[in-house]
């Protein structure tokens, strides 16, 4: 199945439900502005003021004083809260998106981003309620909607997360990262290809997106494909060109038979990485299957693939699995299966 869901969709634009810019100096307590005598407020404005000649550390200094003297004035956290996202500091912008939410229930944006924020920090389950919440409030948000979809394959909950990807389809058809993580929740169900066709439409609209790529590569693999799977891994390698990409062809390539091919890219990809562990690997895996592929009569290639294996092993011991593969291929005698 594929290596995994890409990043949650993310920005910086303001969390206020308003239309006001990042510079306006209005000032509100819940849903109502009030006046300059209210407590606060003129703490607020000269942060406000600080924050837009450029002065970020004394405006957060001036943005915190003002909810030390009124906690119930909104625009100080929603400033405050656009700082830290701005550093992508989420550990600290989300008490702030938590105290909007309450004096701001119904602010889209801002529960968008605290969900975002508690998916960064990995709350998954709070991520979740937050972007209901923020669906409740714009039930045509792409972004949360996509991102919801995320949420639940990362809290292994394939079919809600299936059904989010595909909404985030159907609101956005030409966003490349719904396409690509709906292959991925749809490879996790084992509905590979209706995983391809996901893959192939994220690939038509982003090209050069290397993950998906390798999915739609690994994708075809699991549907026991391997001459597609080469196609899409040279693909790869002709418009994201890596050592891990040659690496997937390479082993696209064994699993074709395709051995002198299948060593050109391995030769392609430590050019690119001579100390790649995992290339070195799949180069001993290449010369196994080469050797059972012979009725073990070519012995010089299972001793091949030993070194490959001590390589790798070297490079990284701490590989367990590799180490039982090298266990049971150091010495000659009858394997009968492939790595």
């Amino acid at each position: 199945m594929g290596v995994g869901c890409q990043a949650p969709a993310s920005d910086t634009r303001s969390s206020r439900s308003g239309g006001n810019s990042t510079g306006d100096t209005s000032v509100g307590t819940g849903a109502n502005t009030t006046g300059i005598n209210t407590p606060g407020i003129k703490t607020y404005v000269s942060g406000a003021i600080a924050l837009k000649s450029g002065d970020v550390k004394a405006a957060e200094v001036q943005l915190k004083n003002a909810i030390k003297e009124n906690p119930e004035l909104r625009m100080p956290h929603i400033k405050l809260s656009e700082i830290y996202r701005q550093r992508n500091d989420f550990e600290q912008a989300v008490p702030h998106m938590e105290a909007i939410s309450k004096l701001d229930p119904y602010n889209q944006q801002n529960m968008y981003f605290l969900g975002l924020g508690y998916q960064l920090l990995g709350r998954l389950q709070d991520s979740a309620l937050a972007y209901l919440r923020a669906l409740k409030l714009d039930v045509v948000d792409p972004k949360s909607t996509v991102n919801l979809g995320l949420v639940y394959y990362s809290l292994g909950q394939i079919d809600p997360s299936i059904f989010y990807l595909q909404r985030a389809t159907e609101l956005d058809k030409s966003n490349p990262r719904a396409w690509s993580n709906l292959g991925v929740a749809l490879d996790g169900k084992g509905d590979l290809p209706q995983a391809e066709s996901a893959y192939r439409r994220a690939i038509e609209l982003e090209p050069k997106n290397a993950t998906t790529l390798s999915n739609l590569t690994n994708n075809l693999l699991d549907q026991n494909r391997p001459e597609d799977a080469a196609a899409a891994a040279l693909e790869l390698t002709e418009r994201a060109p890596s050592s891990a990409a040659f690496r997937v062809l390479a082993t696209t390539l064994t699993r074709a038979k395709k051995w002198s091919q299948a060593q050109a890219a391995f030769d392609r990809a430590l050019t690119g990485n001579p100390r790649d562990f995992q290339t070195l690997e799949a180069m001993g895996d290449m010369n196994i299957a080469r050797y059972v592929d012979g009725l073990e009569l070519d012995d010089a290639l299972r001793q091949q693939a030993v070194e490959q294996y001590r390589a790798s092993l070297a490079l990284k011991p701490d590989q367990p699995k590799l180490a039982e593969k090298l266990k049971k291929y150091a010495t000659a005698g009858k394997i009968n299966k492939t790595p």
